[in-house]
């Protein structure tokens, strides 16, 4: 390096350093530089945006400062999805009658809060050998597709424990399912648990967990809701969940299956929340009220109205009792098929039957896959109750069953051309492939 550029550089560093012992500010970009190699280059604006940035970041964290972090302890906390789980979660949950009133927080995965959620106050019911208690439901919307949040529900200075969710993505979608769990003990519940885990080990986490309706033994009884409750809280207020209305749920009242759900209010008014659908990536999933034979005309209209108007995506069905069981055998259930015939249904999930069988049917002749409109029922949920698979010719639709004691549950991953469904048993606490197949577009 020649003198020059050496007295040049010596005189630059003590500019610096006096520069910099006076803290004077620097308003634009400082750029020297001596046949093209730089010596210095300082960008004063963008860390004057970043410092300012990340103090305004630190300043919209939520603040938990006098308020008493988990002292609201709700009872029943519930997600279900909302029309559109990619942007709408639902969450119902039950706090003692002395709180009038709540909300829901919803806050990032960096402790920003999103957004604050009045909770509408229901009803007041009494569960079990609890106090008075008041239900409460909200809906969170306007969040964004496959993403993380916390949420926290709060009444005043009351503040619960935190809790999680994730919404749905937009491309493909997983789902799991499960026949009846139909319990009325504890232990029927816990069992159900050990099923559910077994499904996390092969599948990961669901965007949606299905039931097939007959979440109890005997409706009225509230200790039976608790005990699920008690078994599967944990997994209820972290995942979303949906189901039919059973048989069995509706035994004496429908109060309590209403006030444990928070499902979308677009079905016929009549039925409030016992027939709705969802819209997920590439399928749509109508869930039909078997329990009202009287509104079926309704329903078949409601059903007609979304769709027929629905061209590009699968169209599944939810519901309870079965159009094609190998046990129970209901005329009135089985007029169905020709609706979904005429709509282009691609599958149907169903319980109440405890056996798990799958066919496919067009104009009531079994025809291949793709061929007409399968229908799967979905064995037991929890192992509670089974039955033996009546094979006699009069079941024409007869095609593939499994008539063994063991409890089930199935695994259905969509995309935009393909649904893969794939069917497990768990025996001797090992959960082994009893079918799989493929619909397609």
């Amino acid at each position: 390096m020649s003198q020059l550029k050496m007295l040049v550089l010596f005189l630059l560093v003590g500019f610096l350093n006096n520069v910099h012992s006076q803290e004077l500010a620097f308003d634009s970009v400082i750029h020297f530089s001596f046949d093209n190699q730089v010596i210095i280059e300082r960008d004063v604006d963008q860390t004057a945006d970043a410092n300012e940035s990340a103090n305004e970041d630190i300043e919209d964290m939520f603040s938990f400062e006098e308020l008493l972090v988990g002292q609201l302890k709700p009872y029943r906390l519930m997600l279900t999805p909302g029309e559109n789980p990619s942007e709408m979660i639902n969450v119902t949950f039950a706090l003692p009658q002395s709180i009038d009133s709540a909300s829901v927080l919803v806050l990032d995965t960096q402790g920003h809060l999103v957004d604050t959620y009045d909770a509408v106050f229901v009803e007041q019911l009494q569960f079990a050998e609890s106090e008075l208690l008041n239900i409460f439901k909200a809906s969170l919307i306007e969040l964004k597709p496959d993403t993380s949040y916390t949420y926290y529900l709060r009444s005043g200075e009351l503040i619960s424990q935190q809790y999680q969710f994730e919404t749905v993505g937009t491309k493909e979608v997983i789902l799991s399912f499960f026949g009846d769990i139909q319990g009325y003990k504890r232990s029927q519940y816990d069992a159900f648990r050990r099923i559910y885990e077994h499904m996390l080990l092969e599948s990961g986490n669901p965007d949606i967990n299905l039931l097939a309706g007959d979440l109890v033994d005997d409706g009225e009884e509230d200790e039976q809701w608790n005990y699920l409750d008690l078994a599967m809280g944990d997994y209820f207020d972290d995942r979303l969940w949906m189901t039919p209305i059973g048989n069995h749920d509706v035994m004496g009242s429908d109060e309590n299956f209403i006030h444990s759900f928070n499902f979308p209010d677009n079905g016929i008014i009549l039925l409030e929340e016992r027939n709705y659908y969802i819209d997920l990536p590439n399928v749509r999933i109508a869930v039909i009220d078997t329990e009202s034979p009287s509104l079926f005309k309704e329903q078949t209209a409601w059903l007609n109205d979304i769709m027929l108007s629905e061209k590009n995506k699968f169209k599944i069905v939810l519901m309870h009792r079965s159009v094609y069981p190998m046990r129970y055998n209901e005329n009135y259930i089985r007029e169905f098929s020709s609706v979904f015939e005429a709509l282009g249904v691609d599958l149907v999930l169903s319980g109440h039957d405890h056996i798990y069988n799958r066919t496919t049917v067009k104009d009531e002749k079994v025809v291949e896959i793709d061929k007409g409109v399968t229908y799967l029922v979905g064995g037991s949920g929890s192992g509670s109750k089974y039955y033996k698979a009546d094979t006699s010719a009069k079941r024409y639709w007869k095609s593939l069953y499994y008539d063994e004691n063991n409890p089930v549950y199935t695994v259905i991953k969509a995309t935009q051309f393909q649904i893969l469904i794939r069917v497990y048993a768990v025996e001797n606490d090992t959960s082994l492939i009893i079918d799989e197949f493929v619909l397609t577009k």
